[in-house]
């Protein structure tokens, strides 16, 4: 057993003995609440983007005015997010985080975050996802680079817009399940290693160590796609219409 797999089964029997315990002492849920939040960019020119979430479900995409627009929705009041956003020189720095949950919440909790990003600013966007649901709709936005680390949740990620300039993504998946849907309008080279899990890319051509699709090597932009499995599932597929 290697140290990355031994790390990773550790994670899953923590959380299923801190699921025991929450059974024993908690923080009581009460009435849901939803928190509206707006944070212009202040001037910056790029921003990047840290998204932390141990457990709940998470929504992300484009259509905000300004930087973001977001609802959070949640029914332990402690468990409000924290949400910090600076600009040093012409660069923004956001980022927001679910607060340490020292114990499970007793009764039916509700957690969600329900996020729009900018549009045209260049962006970089780091995600980590614990337990639950992530839907990152992408593919609008003006993205540089993305890395997501999924734990024990599923998390589906559209990028199937079309950049004229190259993007990094880096996927790590833990015990959950990914989709991540990529471009056929551009150049897109994806490599996995690791794991003891599955990995479906049926919709690529096997190059050696990578999976490419038709249009690598013919477009200007290439999304570079690097997979570090885990014992889940990740499922690389191509979206959006026909090459023209």
């Amino acid at each position: 057993m290697n140290h990355r797999t031994e790390k990773i089964r550790m994670a899953v029997s923590l959380m299923a003995f801190a699921a025991m315990c929450g059974c024993v002492e908690g923080m009581r849920t009460g009435e849901t609440r939803t928190d509206s939040q707006h944070i212009d960019l202040d001037g910056a020119k790029s921003v990047s983007v840290n998204l932390n979430m141990a457990s709940g479900d998470m929504k992300l995409r484009g259509g905000a005015g300004e930087l973001m627009d977001g609802s959070f929705t949640y029914n332990v009041p402690a468990w409000e997010p924290r949400i910090d956003y600076h600009v040093s020189g012409d660069h923004g720095q956001l980022t927001i985080e679910e607060p340490g949950k020292t114990h499970n919440a007793m009764g039916v909790s509700r957690y969600s975050w329900d996020l729009q990003l900018n549009n045209t600013v260049p962006m970089d966007i780091t995600v980590n996802m614990g337990a639950g649901q992530s839907n990152l709709s992408l593919a609008e936005l003006n993205l540089t680079r993305l890395a997501v680390e999924v734990g024990a949740g599923n998390s589906d990620v559209d990028l199937t817009g079309s950049w004229n300039h190259d993007v990094e993504v880096d996927l790590e998946g833990g015990v959950g399940n990914a989709t991540v849907r990529l471009p056929r309008s551009m150049g897109v080279r994806a490599t996995v290693s690791g794991g003891l899990g599955s990995v479906e890319a049926g919709d690529f051509r096997k190059d050696g160590d990578a999976y490419l699709n038709d249009e690598y090597g013919k477009s200007s932009a290439t999304i570079s796609v690097r997979v570090q499995g885990g014992i889940g599932n990740v499922k690389l597929e191509l979206g959006g219409g026909p090459t023209v």
